[in-house]
């Protein structure tokens, strides 16, 4: 980064039932120029957490825990852990990153299709069309 960390969008997502994993990366390819954190905001002792592959390939679960949260970026490969709850749970998740524009085409690549007003290295907003 040049001068400041620059925040390209937050968004809070609810779940209250996950019936499989879907592994995925939010950032491939962007050199760690972007990541991805991700805390629980509602009261209950959270139930969904992450599944992960860890260093050798392996999934691993990362418990999600009131006050804190996980940051990551590139090639995290990673899915909500299945489970039920009878209510909805919610986690505040922030994209975040450079604020060097020379990157921006590989970060708004991975990012495109995840929220409708994107703030872009500069500054600038943008409105994204899925």
């Amino acid at each position: 980064m040049d001068r400041e960390i620059r925040l390209y969008f937050s968004q809070i997502i609810v779940r209250s039932r996950c019936d499989a994993p879907f592994f995925h990366n939010d950032w491939a390819k962007v050199n760690n120029d972007a990541f991805t954190f991700l805390t629980p905001i509602t009261g209950d002792p959270p139930t969904f957490g992450l599944l992960y592959q860890n260093g050798r390939g392996k999934v691993s679960e990362y418990r999600n825990k009131a006050g804190e949260g996980i940051l990551f970026g590139d090639f995290f490969t990673h899915s909500t852990t299945p489970g039920v709850r009878d209510h909805a749970e919610a986690v505040l998740c922030f994209e975040f990153g450079t604020d060097r524009m020379e990157h921006w085409d590989k970060v708004f690549a991975a990012i495109k299709g995840q929220a409708r007003t994107i703030r872009m290295p500069n500054g600038q907003f943008i409105r994204n069309e899925f």
